[in-house]
């Protein structure tokens, strides 16, 4: 059932009735100049395979097909002793491991975390729609649990294993990752220490954790993303609502609603030998049934030496990872000052 969306060659091409398959094929991959994007997460690779792989035997040229994840980056990947050793020499940051199970079970359990709570609990309980208020104690009890093993670990910072929360608890961290960001703990999803390590830089910058969130759409002629994901800081948005979990369709998610105005796109890789920073600016807060809970669309403003959009030269041929980071304002020169003395 992956592969329904698209039924056939006229699908993909608009052919008409009167043109073969293949000539049509032949026709549209020597003069369309148009790429296709997977954006999926490291442990999905084998579906986005498939996918390439099918394209590719419609007659779609191998090197239109790009998929965002790289290795590296997969939650149940251990970190390496090279990006350890890297970000405790660059940076000063000890990585951590902590176990998911030891979060799991005590969700799971039954002892007191009322201390962990947060202060504005009721009114989150209050904003939260009926149809999904059976997962608010789940969803609060998962930011107390949290708020203990930082405490516990002395931790500045945090990325979850959110996916695994899915079966274990049916809950997810959307909700605890954005209350989190808030106060000042960068906190991120899916166990990505790359992105990670990008919004504990740019909190100690700015002062804000920024938006993890995906490309979603692309178009390298315009320089225009929208950009996704079901959690987002709650100091970084001037109105919100809650929904379920888009990929599972439970849990607490945010749909946040961003101010329009200039904006900055960053990243940095996991041993730091690589850095992105975006000039871009934030046109809107569109709210789509078939992405992420909170979307916003960017207009690049950076271009390359021929003065065309950096989408085609960054974002679909050599991205750092799949998550970026987007921070509120004009931060370029102060990211970029920062990335200068890395390796």
């Amino acid at each position: 059932g992956l592969l329904k969306a698209v039924k056939s060659d006229e699908d993909l091409w608009g052919a008409t009735p009167n043109e073969s398959r293949t000539e049509k094929s032949e026709e549209k991959v020597m003069n369309t100049n148009k790429r296709i994007f997977i954006s999926h997460r490291t442990c999905d690779k084998k579906i986005a395979d498939i996918l390439c792989d099918y394209f590719v035997a419609l007659g779609v040229n191998s090197e239109s097909v790009f998929c965002s994840s790289l290795p590296g980056n997969d939650v149940k990947e251990k970190i390496s002793v090279e990006v350890k050793a890297a970000l405790k020499e660059s940076l000063g940051l000890n990585l951590v491991d902590v176990p998911i199970n030891e979060l799991i079970e005590l969700v799971r359990s039954d002892e007191d975390l009322s201390a962990y709570s947060h202060p504005e609990m009721e009114t989150i309980v209050q904003n939260i729609p009926a149809a999904i208020r059976k997962y608010t104690n789940g969803a609060l009890r998962i930011y107390q649990a949290l708020k203990k093993i930082i405490e516990k670990y002395h931790l500045s910072g945090m990325t979850l294993r959110c996916f695994d929360l899915l079966t274990a608890v049916e809950n997810t961290g959307c909700l605890a990752l954005a209350l989190l960001n808030a106060e000042g703990i960068p906190a991120g999803c899916e166990g990505d220490v790359p992105t990670l390590v990008t919004m504990t830089a740019g909190y100690a910058l700015t002062g804000h954790c920024g938006f993890q969130c995906n490309p979603s759409r692309i178009d390298p002629q315009t320089g225009e993303l929208l950009m996704a994901h079901c959690t987002i800081p709650m100091d970084m948005i001037r109105s919100y609502s809650f929904n379920t979990h888009f990929e599972s369709g439970i849990g607490i998610a945010v749909h946040g609603e961003m101010p329009e105005g200039e904006a900055t796109i960053f990243k940095l890789s996991g041993d730091l030998s690589r850095s992105f920073v975006c000039r871009a600016k934030l046109t809107g807060n569109p709210y789509e049934k078939s992405l992420c809970r909170t979307q916003i669309t960017l207009k690049l403003e950076d271009t390359n030496a021929s003065g065309q959009s950096i989408c085609q030269d960054y974002f679909l041929t050599s991205p750092i990872g799949n998550h970026h980071v987007v921070f509120t304002g004009n931060q370029c020169e102060l990211f970029k000052a920062f990335c200068a003395p890395l390796p």
